[in-house]
Formats: C-alpha cells, sequence, structure tokens
C-alpha cells in the first residue's frame, strides 16, 4: 500500500488526522503516486532532524489555522 492510499484509507476512518508524506522518490514522482503537496507536506530523503521538525510544526500550524478559521 502506498503513503497516499494509506491516507485515504485512515481519513474515511479519522477524517481529521493530521499527517505528511516523507519519501525516497523526487516530487515529480511523488505526484504519480497521488500525493501532493498542496494537501499535506512532503519531506523527501535525505533529510536532517531539523528538517524533519520544521516540517513537524508546518504541519501543526496549518491544522491550527484551519481550527481557528473554521470555528468563525
Amino acid at each position: 500500500m502506498s503513503g497516499p492510499d494509506m491516507v485515504r484509507h485512515l481519513l474515511k476512518i479519522q477524517p481529521d488526522i493530521k499527517y505528511m508524506y516523507v519519501s525516497g522518490f523526487t516530487k515529480d514522482k511523488m505526484m504519480v503516486h497521488g500525493a501532493d503537496e498542496s494537501e499535506a507536506p512532503i519531506l523527501y530523503k535525505p533529510y536532517s532532524i531539523e528538517q524533519l521538525g520544521n516540517k513537524i510544526r508546518e504541519l501543526l500550524d496549518k491544522a491550527s489555522v484551519q481550527k481557528i478559521v473554521g470555528s468563525t
């Protein structure tokens, strides 16, 4: 099962789940597999611990903004 396939499955069970992709594929190859940076952050290998932390922060910040905007 690919990452995007797993995400689609998990979203059926938990629609508000937070997720990001981590891949060794190139950006073009990720698009072929159905992953899109407009829907979730993608972290490409190799990456540093700082890059991982930044992507997680990006994901959490985006979720916080969506929660605030959605509550008004």
